[in-house]
């Protein structure tokens, strides 16, 4: 098994830009509030969160006045999440250090795990709030729920989840053509290869 030369695909990239574009707009909303919200001097900015704060009421002037604090620290974790992005992007596709490259599918690993947990206690915060869960989500039809809410959201589950595997993948292959072992055979076959190192260097 040789070490893999780490070549990010134009797919992978590119979720890692538009995704980071995406949350700094949402990022831009949160840390601007009120100024963010409807008659706000900086409203036009964000006209569809009119929309969007009416679904996930989190976002909303209302639980902004009620000095809800978890959007907010949502919104600081949001920028150096995206700083990572753009620093993944440029080790791994831009600048031309080996070294950096190689050592790019780590910070690709870090950050695509720090996306997935985030998302997963924004889910967790919103499902375990309330008398009846679903605090401030549970007021949707089903519909709205899925198309507004559930369906854009998802994808900061799903696909950081893909990009979890794929590097962990490439890095687990790596240090095993380091180690010059194949696959995964537990302990005992760890011992086994260095057993049949040992004998051929005698």
């Amino acid at each position: 098994m040789a070490i893999v030369n780490h070549q990010p695909s134009k797919l992978v990239l590119a979720w890692f830009v538009i995704s980071s574009l995406i949350v700094c707009w949402d990022t831009g909303y949160i840390l601007l509030r009120p100024h963010s919200f409807k008659g706000g001097k900086y409203h036009f900015l964000w006209q569809p969160y009119d929309l969007y704060g009416k679904v996930d009421l989190i976002y909303s002037r209302r639980f902004y006045e009620a000095f809800n604090g978890f959007t907010a620290a949502q919104g600081y974790m949001n920028i150096i999440e995206t700083i990572l992005n753009f620093a993944y992007v440029y080790m791994a596709a831009i600048d031309g250090r080996p070294a950096w490259r190689a050592a790019s599918p780590v910070l690709g690993l870090s950050v695509a795990l720090m996306t997935f947990w985030k998302t997963v206690l924004y889910w967790l915060q919103d499902y375990l709030s309330g008398p009846k869960g679903w605090g401030y989500t549970g007021h949707n039809s089903a519909y709205d729920f899925f198309v507004l809410f559930a369906l854009p959201n998802g994808f900061w589950l799903l696909v950081p989840l893909i990009l979890t595997a794929y590097f962990a993948i490439e890095i687990a292959g790596n240090l095993q053509a380091a180690a010059g072992v194949s696959g995964f055979d537990g302990p005992a076959g760890s011992t086994r290869s260095r057993q049949r190192k040992s004998l051929k260097g005698q």
